[in-house]
């Protein structure tokens, strides 16, 4: 990441986005890959979705997120932004809202100081952690059902 003046190797997954000459960049990484990348990285930026998020989080990081802007044409609607101010609000996450915002959390990650998360202090991060436990408990065996027949709980406000 010369070109933003920091002394550092990074890897973007860019999903369909065009490529950088910048920065070394894959489409996409399989999951294994991806928590593995997670865990080795000092820092981890990431976009506003809750499922990536939480993968960070699991990862032991608190994720320096840049959520999706519609305005921008990034995305459809503000669900990003919302979900995003109210982690942020919470702790949860950090949110970054400028570019020298970024630069100065990713110097200070570089100089050891990055925020991690730990299980015991987040119920979410254990409760996700149980179920990774869970599943490799079970080996496997378990069966994938329809979404429909998925309980999904939701905390409401």
């Amino acid at each position: 990441m010369a070109a933003a003046g920091l002394d550092c190797d990074a890897l973007v997954q860019r999903g369909a986005t065009a490529e950088s000459a910048d920065v070394a960049t894959v489409p996409y990484m399989a999951a294994v890959d991806l928590e593995a990348a997670l865990i080795s990285a000092v820092a981890v930026v990431c976009h506003g979705g809750p499922g990536t998020i939480s993968a960070v989080r699991r990862a032991g990081h608190l994720p320096l997120v840049i959520p999706r802007n519609p305005a921008l044409g990034e995305h459809v609607d503000d669900h990003q932004m919302r979900f995003c101010a109210r982690n942020a609000a919470e702790g949860r996450i950090v949110l970054i809202e400028s570019a020298e915002q970024l630069r100065t959390h990713l110097v200070s990650a570089l100089a050891g100081h990055a925020p991690r998360v730990t299980e015991t202090s987040d119920s979410v991060a254990a409760a996700l952690r149980l179920g990774t436990l869970i599943g490799d408990l079970v080996g496997g065996r378990m069966v994938t059902r329809p979404w429909r027949q998925r309980l999904l709980l939701r905390r409401t406000p």
